[in-house]
């Protein structure tokens, strides 16, 4: 990196400095990281970053000059103490900064002198300021990776945009252990890391399994004029065997293809919500045949996207989709397929709710209208006559009054000139086998609340 990179948001109290130094003489390049006041003066910003470097290079210096010392053909008759060596440094390499040649004042606030295209200088070395360029500030793989099922990265971004964000795959020869951990540092071989593919998502191959997998991360802007600095992710374990045959892969047989411009293909699927798989009643009550890593999200959103997908459905139906895996899994992983996707949450604070995908080269997005339906059950027209005879059974009115069931309703047209609107309503309805009315009057509310 031939640059500095600085985060300077208006408004906020503190800034980033992150730059790469090497000194020719010693050793090999280092990345520095600096968290600053803005309001803080130049001059105090410049002297924490040059003590930085020296204390890096310091007992690299004294280590080459205690080795000249040792040589009998060396002149050298002891060893510079430490002070000394830290004044060299600081004669032989000054920091400063620079704008369009001329030295800025040190009494000038970060704000000020932190600029696009200012050029720092450490000894004689010259870096160029970039002020927020494009960065990745998260980036992580699953835990669970398996044979034929794709992976793809969680990450976060700033100063850039996701869908311009390239990304690079590899794979390890790294020895692992019966655990399928690699080994640790002391007993694995030296990584040769080998590309493998380019893309968003990667199906590790039978030939990856048992190594690990890196991905790379180039985060771009919206124009695509200006690259951040590379992120690098690594699999804390190995690539393993998938479960074997699955029982979707018989159905994907009727679906390899998509639809044809006068048809469209919709799916719904209630892909039970994390919040509900990962608790000790679920694994002990609810699906005690079930093994724990299999209720696993990391392990069952693998095996849903790659069921998804292969059903190539023009409208896919969600329910029980925990909002956090709708943004940070569903959504990025269906977007390069061409997918455009909302999301509506159980009403009150239930992290789950339903989700609609349409494919953007077949539908518009027309409108949204969620609807909480016990809400319009009380205030609506149409249930005024089932509210009144529901009311004579406190029970069942009230085991109603504690849903939060909501219906998502998406308004879509044909990208094809057409004045027909589909309306596509998705909702879960409550059930429990000691009330038997209240999906029938759930029911009868979406009925009407869509009509």
């Amino acid at each position: 990196m031939n640059s500095v990179h600085v985060r300077r948001i208006a408004g906020e109290d503190r800034m980033r400095i992150r730059f790469t130094y090497c000194h020719n003489d010693l050793g090999k390049a280092r990345i520095f990281n600096l968290d600053r006041l803005q309001s803080e003066d130049l001059g105090t910003t410049l002297a924490r970053l040059q003590a930085n470097v020296i204390k890096y290079l310091a007992p690299k210096k004294r280590k080459k000059l205690k080795k000249l010392a040792s040589n009998p053909a060396s002149n050298m008759e002891t060893i510079p103490q430490t002070d000394d060596i830290n004044v060299a440094l600081e004669n032989e390499i000054p920091v400063k900064l620079h704008c369009n040649g001329k030295e800025l004042e040190s009494t000038l606030s970060n704000a000020e002198a932190w600029a696009e295209g200012h050029q720092l200088n450490i000894g004689q070395e010259g870096l160029t300021i970039e002020l927020n360029p494009p960065c990745v500030t998260v980036l992580k793989l699953p835990e669970s990776i398996m044979v034929g099922f794709p992976i793809y990265p969680k990450f976060t971004t700033e100063f850039a945009e996701n869908e311009n964000c390239l990304f690079t795959w590899y794979t390890s020869d790294s020895v692992s252990n019966q655990e399928g951990t690699p080994s640790s540092s002391k007993d694995k071989l030296k990584e040769e890391w080998m590309e493998v593919h380019q893309g968003y998502s990667y199906s590790p191959q039978i030939e990856d399994l048992g190594c690990q997998i890196k991905v790379k991360c180039i985060p771009q802007n919206n124009s695509k004029d200006r690259q951040g600095e590379p992120t690098e992710a690594v699999s804390k374990r190995t690539v393993e065997a998938g479960p074997g045959s699955c029982p979707f892969e018989v159905r994907h047989l009727y679906t390899t293809n998509q639809c044809g411009p006068a048809s469209f293909r919709v799916m719904s699927y209630n892909i039970l919500a994390d919040l509900y798989a990962d608790s000790d009643f679920s694994r002990d009550q609810l699906y005690p045949y079930c093994p724990p890593y299999a209720l696993n999200i990391d392990y069952r959103k693998q095996l849903l996207m790659k069921e998804i997908k292969g059903y190539n459905a023009d409208i896919i139906c969600l329910q029980e989709c925990d909002t956090k895996v709708f943004k940070s899994d569903f959504s990025p992983a269906l977007s390069p397929d061409g997918y455009e996707g909302l999301h509506r949450s159980k009403h009150g604070e239930t992290p789950e709710g339903c989700s609609t995908f349409y494919r953007k080269s077949k539908f518009k997005f027309v409108a949204e209208h969620d609807v909480f339906l016990t809400e319009y059950f009380e205030t609506s027209e149409e249930c005024k006559d089932l509210n009144n005879k529901v009311s004579k059974n406190e029970v069942l009115m009230e085991k109603l009054k504690a849903r939060h069931t909501t219906m998502q309703v998406t308004i879509l047209e044909p990208q094809e000139e057409n004045k027909q609107k589909l309306c596509v309503a998705t909702t879960h309805l409550f059930f429990s086998p000691t009330i038997s009315k209240h999906p029938t009057s759930s029911g009868y509310n979406m009925s009407t609340s869509s009509s």
